[in-house]
């Protein structure tokens, strides 16, 4: 599917930047649903959707890079499992462990996850958290940019 959908005019880039958005939209469309469900709203709304996008942004990222590392989609749905589960975790449990609370803030997951826990809970602002997003971002970036060498692997093979 992926050679057929190359040979069209389209560019790699063009279509790596529209999953992105799609995995964009989705995950904010997501973030939106739950705040409906939950009836609450954060007070900083500009910086709580600044992070949901820079998060968005980073893990779509990882997700495209991730599903180019692979050859079908069942491989590419394992691989993540095996990912985002010790990704995801230590900052999810790093108020509860000490080991954990040390791993953590290497991961991506826990420089969206304390920001948005300071917005939402502490009354955090997005200036004191600059290092946060801009790693996101960065982050983001670099994944995008291996997904495009992949691409373009893939393409020649």
């Amino acid at each position: 599917m992926l050679l057929a959908l190359l040979q069209t005019p389209i560019h790699e880039v063009q279509w790596l930047i529209a999953k992105l958005i799609l995995g964009m939209v989705l995950i904010i469309t997501a973030v939106l649903f739950l705040h409906l469900l939950g009836k609450f709203g954060p007070v900083h709304l500009f910086d709580y959707i600044a992070f949901i996008v820079a998060g968005s942004y980073c893990f779509s990222a990882y997700g495209i890079f991730l599903g180019f590392l692979c050859r079908n989609q069942a491989s590419a749905r394992t691989l993540g499992v095996i990912f985002y589960l010790p990704h995801l975790l230590p900052s999810a449990m790093s108020d509860v462990s000490q080991k954990l609370t040390a791993v953590a803030p290497f991961l991506p997951s826990y420089q969206l996850y304390q920001p948005l826990r300071s917005i939402l809970l502490e009354d955090g602002r997005m200036v004191d958290m600059t290092f946060d997003w801009v790693y996101l971002f960065l982050l983001g970036s670099l994944m995008f940019y291996l997904s495009y060498l992949l691409i373009k692997r893939r393409w020649l093979m």
